[in-house]
């Protein structure tokens, strides 16, 4: 039997794709669970792993999830909720990953709920000129999660692009968008925010304009100008600006005398938000009257009243002018005012002359306050025209003029001239004339008499007093002094001036009495801490004129300015100047005063010392002290008796230094003795004392030393010495200490004296001890 083997060869591969379908469950926004089937073909390898890897849907970029699953299921994490994604998987084995299974569909990671609904359209409910504050419904429906909070989005009015208005959830259902434009329209749309991210946006709210909150309107009064009356003349521009403040902006009505003002081609009005204008182009007469302002809107009114005042040239008097009194060189005028003064008060008249002869018109007056003038300066016989116009502080009118001529003459004659002028009386700048009547007046009652006076060398005569005077005597005043004049009269009545009088001839205008001569020279007879008495003799020569007073003048000593020392003339030739100041020297001089004047001032007193005078005499010394010396840790005393009124001051001194009292220093006054002492004395007390007495009359001072006296003490130490028989033996001793000192030298406790062969010589700070041939 044979037996055939033959050998069975088996191949492996990779694996198939997986079988489908690649389905996702267990959907949790962030995670979800993928399961699919084995491969039907494994290569003849057993599976020993998937490889699973998504992508966000609409993308090209796979990303692997995991490359280590055993079993046809895999936990996909971190998702984001609501992205579609796509996932794919391929089977592994030991001969190489297969190709992918892929998901049919996207698959959304969705949460187990759904993002709200839309929340209700945003409304406003304020604004100011930054913010605006929105409110809005929440949605029917919160998608199954609870509303965690808000988004807003805003754009301006125009744009189609939205931007984000909060930077963090809004809570509520209610927020002010803040950092706006003044003056700006945005539109604003709200989405609501649940675990399961934003919903839909709300619709849009419609343009909103961020501005201030509305406000009633209040007018600003205190920035309208405080003149009552706003005014403007004919044909000018005028203005009327009323500032406010108030949101939204106002209802408008304008209001003259009651009825309303309307836009016209003169008339516009203008409304801004912080500024109502009426302005008018042109003024008439007509717009004069009270305008009344008033402003309403939704939260409240107000209103102001200003006035207008048009103003213009006055309308022309009203006639006819009436011509009277005339005479040949003047004549009356009398008019009427204007009926319309052009809203200004008249200020004055113009009146003007038209001489026939010459055609011109002149002014005669163009300041006339009244409604009458009487025109002067005519020719006599010569015909004229005369107009007159009003004005105010605008303009001139028209004129009105005169219908008729009027001749320049008289019906009577003019007066006859004065008589008998004299002069009654002269002074330094007036003359009094005196005269008597003309013997014809003329045939019309006078009105008066005209005074003209010249210098002799000139030949024109000059007019005194342009208004005529009743009286038939009369003083020229203001004339120059030591000046010659002649003067004369005429008489006057409506038909005009006289002849002249008869000159006076010069006349010398010089005072009626001269200045009184100097006085004497003043003396004093007191002198007080700051005044002094003065006495002098009257003026010799009075002037003439009775003495009404004098004047002081004083002037401290080295000074070149005088002042006056009374502020009115003194009656009496004595006089007390008070207020001078103490310990000066002054000088003073006197001059009369009668009525032409001040006199010359005498000379200058000899300079007076201004100090009170005391009785008494000044301090000396009845007794006084010498140099005294006293040991360490005793007493010294110094005693002085003085003498003096007023009692004299004392003082102590020590080294110039002035000694207080108290401690170790004492002083005791006993009558006129006065005693100084110095206790428990040290090195430092030793110097010069000085005592010093003065009252106001002088001072007196004595002085001397005062020496410490200090026990003697040796200053070296003696020591054991050694000499040889027959030797000198001798020793030096220095010392301190105030002397005088006894010096005793004792040997074995008994003294030494001197003799032939031991000398003690002491000196100042020193002593020598010597003993000549030692045994």
């Amino acid at each position: 039997m044979k037996l055939i083997c033959q050998p069975l060869l088996l191949f492996s591969d990779k694996p198939k794709p997986p079988c489908g379908p690649l389905e996702a469950s267990d959907i949790d926004g962030e995670s979800l669970t993928l399961t699919w089937n084995p491969p039907k073909d494994d290569g003849g390898e057993k599976i020993n792993n998937y490889i699973v890897e998504k992508r966000k849907a609409g993308t090209n970029r796979w990303q692997k999830v995991s490359s280590f699953l055993s079993k046809p299921t895999c936990q996909v994490r971190n998702l984001e909720p609501g992205t579609k994604y796509e996932f794919r998987v391929a089977a592994e084995n030991s001969q190489g990953v297969s190709d992918f299974l892929e998901t049919e569909t996207p698959v959304l990671a969705k949460l187990p709920y759904d993002a709200p609904q839309a929340p209700g359209s945003p409304k406003c409910v304020g604004t100011t000129e930054d913010s605006i504050t929105l409110s809005w419904n929440p949605p029917k429906k919160d998608g199954g999660s609870p509303i965690t909070g808000y988004v807003i989005e805003k754009k301006e009015k125009g744009d189609s692009r939205w931007t984000k208005a909060n930077v963090s959830e809004i809570p509520d259902t209610e927020y002010t968008v803040r950092g706006l434009q003044d003056g700006t329209e945005y539109e604003f749309r709200v989405a609501a925010v649940n675990n399961a991210g934003i919903g839909d946006f709300s619709e849009g709210s419609g343009d909103i304009k961020a501005q201030p909150p509305p406000t009633a309107p209040k007018i600003n009064r205190d920035l309208m100008p405080s003149v009552k009356d706003i005014k403007a003349k004919v044909g000018e521009e005028f203005k009327i600006a009323v500032p406010y403040n108030g949101n939204p902006i106002p209802t408008v009505s304008w209001l003259q005398g009651g009825a309303p003002v309307h836009e016209n081609s003169r008339i516009k009005i203008d409304v801004q938000p912080d500024m109502i204008t009426l302005v008018c182009k042109s003024a008439e007469l007509k717009d004069t009257g009270k305008y009344t302002l008033s402003l309403s809107n939704e939260k409240g009114s107000d209103s102001v009243t200003m006035g207008v005042q048009v103003v213009d040239a006055p309308a022309k008097p009203e006639g006819p002018i009436q011509v009277k009194d005339v005479t040949p060189e003047s004549c009356v005028l009398s008019w009427n005012p204007p009926k319309e003064d052009g809203g200004s008060p008249i200020s004055n008249y113009i009146v003007e002359k038209q001489d026939k002869a010459t055609g011109r018109w002149e002014p005669a007056s163009k300041f006339v306050r009244g409604t009458q003038y009487e025109v002067m300066g005519l020719d006599e016989g010569h015909e004229y025209n005369f107009r007159v116009k009003a004005e105010n502080d605008y303009g001139v009118s028209e004129p009105l003029e005169t219908t008729t001529a009027t001749v320049a003459q008289s019906p009577f004659k003019c007066p006859e001239s004065p008589l008998n002028i004299g002069v009654e009386d002269v002074d330094d700048s007036s003359v009094t004339l005196k005269w008597n009547k003309p013997k014809s007046d003329g045939g019309k009652k006078l009105l008066g008499y005209v005074i003209e006076y010249k210098e002799p060398s000139s030949n024109r005569w000059k007019t005194y007093n342009d208004v005529p005077m009743k009286e038939t005597m009369a003083t020229v005043k203001d004339l120059d002094n030591d000046t010659e004049y002649e003067f004369r009269v005429r008489a006057k009545n409506s038909a005009g001036l006289g002849n002249p009088s008869d000159s006076t001839g010069p006349v010398h205008v010089k005072p009626k009495f001269s200045k009184p001569s100097t006085p004497g020279v003043p003396e004093a007879t007191k002198v007080g801490k700051t005044s002094v008495d003065l006495q002098w003799d009257k003026p010799r020569n009075d002037g003439g004129s009775k003495i009404t007073g004098y004047v002081v003048e004083k002037r401290e000593k080295g000074m070149s300015l005088w002042s006056k020392a009374n502020e009115f003339p003194v009656s009496d030739n004595h006089f007390t100047v008070s207020g001078l100041n103490e310990n000066t020297e002054c000088e003073f001089r006197i001059a009369a005063v009668n009525a032409a004047g001040n006199g010359d001032f005498s000379l200058p007193c000899a300079p007076i010392k201004i100090k009170e005078k005391i009785d008494g005499h000044a301090p000396d010394f009845a007794e006084k002290f010498g140099n005294t010396k006293a040991a360490l840790g005793k007493e010294a005393s110094f005693s002085v008796k003085v003498d003096g009124h007023p009692a004299p001051k004392v003082q102590w001194f020590k080294n110039g230094l002035e000694i207080g009292t108290g401690g170790r220093h004492r002083v005791k006054v006993d009558g006129d003795t006065h005693t100084l002492t110095i206790s428990d004395i040290t090195s430092g007390d030793a110097g010069e004392i000085s005592c010093e007495v003065r009252n106001p009359l002088g001072k007196e001072s004595c002085k001397a030393n005062l020496t410490v006296l200090s026990p003697p003490r040796l200053e070296k130490e003696l020591r054991d010495q050694k000499v040889d028989a027959g030797d000198q033996f001798k020793v030096k001793l220095p010392f301190s200490g105030t002397g005088p000192f006894d010096i005793k030298v004792k040997k074995d406790g008994k003294e030494v004296k001197e003799s032939n062969r031991i000398k003690i010589s002491p000196f100042d700070d020193f002593v020598t001890f010597v003993i000549k041939g030692i045994a």
